[in-house]
Formats: C-alpha cells, sequence, structure tokens
C-alpha cells in the first residue's frame, strides 16, 4: 500500500527495519524527499560506499548552483564527508578527480577556490 501512495515513507519504513538493500533498490530512479535520500545514503555507505558516491556528487552540484558564501561554505563541508566515503571505496582518485573538475568549472569563482584552498581541498 505505502509503495502507492507514498514510497518515500516506504523507504524510511524499510531503513527502520533494517532492510538497507531493499530500501536502496525500491528508491533507484524514484522522487523521494532529500531527507529520505540523506538517510538512505548515510546507512548505504557503512556497507556499499560507492554506491553512494555519485548521490553525494549530486549534491554538491546542487549546493554550488548559487554563486554565494553560504553556498560554498556547505559544499566544503559536503566535500570533506565525500572524501571520506571515496576513501572508504578506495576511490581517492575519483575524489582528486572530482576536485580538480570543480575547481576548473567554478574557476570564475574565487571565494569557492578560496574556501577549497582553506579546507585543504587542492
Amino acid at each position: 500500500m505505502l509503495r502507492e501512495r507514498d514510497l518515500g515513507l516506504l523507504v524510511t519504513a524499510m531503513l527502520s527495519d533494517g532492510d538497507v538493500d531493499e530500501a536502496w533498490e525500491t528508491a533507484q530512479g524514484q522522487q523521494i524527499s532529500t531527507y529520505v535520500w540523506d538517510a538512505l545514503a548515510e546507512a548505504r555507505r557503512a556497507t556499499h560506499p560507492e554506491d553512494v558516491v555519485p548521490l553525494l556528487e549530486d549534491r554538491i552540484y546542487r549546493t554550488l548552483e548559487p554563486a554565494d558564501v553560504r553556498a560554498y561554505r556547505k559544499a566544503v563541508r559536503q566535500l570533506v564527508d565525500l572524501r571520506a566515503v571515496c576513501a572508504q571505496a578506495g576511490l581517492d582518485d575519483h575524489f582528486v578527480e572530482l576536485v580538480a573538475t570543480l575547481r576548473a568549472e567554478c574557476s570564475r569563482r574565487p571565494t569557492w577556490i578560496a574556501a577549497l584552498d582553506r579546507a585543504g581541498l587542492g
């Protein structure tokens, strides 16, 4: 019944029951709230960190849509978190490439580049 009415609630219920793999599969390609995706990613990263890397990258790109100092601070925090997930997944080179891409794509945002530098994300 939840599958038809509220997929986010279904995924949340699956997570509460400890069915992380089933919740992950159910959520793929679906429109559910950011809150549910964040909870799902947090649960999934413990056993399959490589699966959450694209989700976390997408969050960073969406955070950076506005050219805003607050957005830059949040994106730096997200990058620090992503660095830990990439390390856990053995994707250190991928993380380095992502930071280089973000630097290149946002090279006209000196405040963003400075935030990356201050965080040691070089």
